[in-house]
């Protein structure tokens, strides 16, 4: 049982990976039950071939990159995000608005994940994260101990006892690495099954 399941794992895992560096899997069964992985390559003329979109037995500057056919399907699947009235044009303003939208999904998510950090060690429920709860979020998510002179009040930028979303994101980011102390983990054994 543990032999077929650890087969299973290692075709999937094999294939994900064949197909990761853009080849063709294909899965041979040998007489003892062992499954050998024999990955169908392109040739270099089917390759060619595949790239030579206009068929005119050369390949141009844009019929180049797409000799890998991984590469390939991600710069086609890269021109359509871009492409979005489909025209076969990436345009200028095309090219902005999809930067755009980039900029701002990298904005949410970050928001995201500031509120989601206030809410976790928020205890007392105020939006604010005061020194002791700034303290268990260095030690569960750092790993460290603030010292007696950590600088609270130096990210309080407001003055308002505590630290928002805003200045929690300056907090990561300059974290005074020489004002705290790491906690010395205790490694556990690994288990073996």
């Amino acid at each position: 049982m543990v032999n077929a399941i650890a087969t299973a794992v290692l075709v999937v895992l094999g294939s994900f990976y064949a197909l990761a560096i853009g080849i063709e899997p294909a899965v041979k069964i040998l007489p003892d039950g062992l499954t050998d992985f024999v990955y169908q390559e392109e040739t270099h003329d089917e390759e060619f071939k595949r790239a030579d979109a206009n068929g005119d037995g050369q390949l141009d500057k844009c019929e180049f990159p797409n000799r890998n056919k991984w590469a390939a399907q991600s710069n086609e699947e890269q021109f359509k995000e871009f492409d979005t009235n489909a025209d076969g044009f990436v345009s200028k303003d095309e090219q902005d608005a999809y930067f755009k939208k980039q900029e701002e999904e990298a904005l949410r998510w970050k928001m995201e994940y500031y509120n989601n950090t206030l809410q976790e060690f928020d205890t007392n429920g105020d939006q604010l994260l005061q020194q002791d709860e700034l303290a268990k979020l260095m030690r569960t998510r750092y790993s460290s101990e603030p010292n007696a002179d950590f600088p609270f009040a130096t990210f309080d930028l407001n003055a308002d006892k505590g630290i928002d979303t805003e200045e929690l994101e300056k907090f990561e980011s300059n974290i005074p690495w020489d004002k705290v102390t790491p906690i010395e983990a205790a490694v556990q054994p690994a288990v073996i099954f």
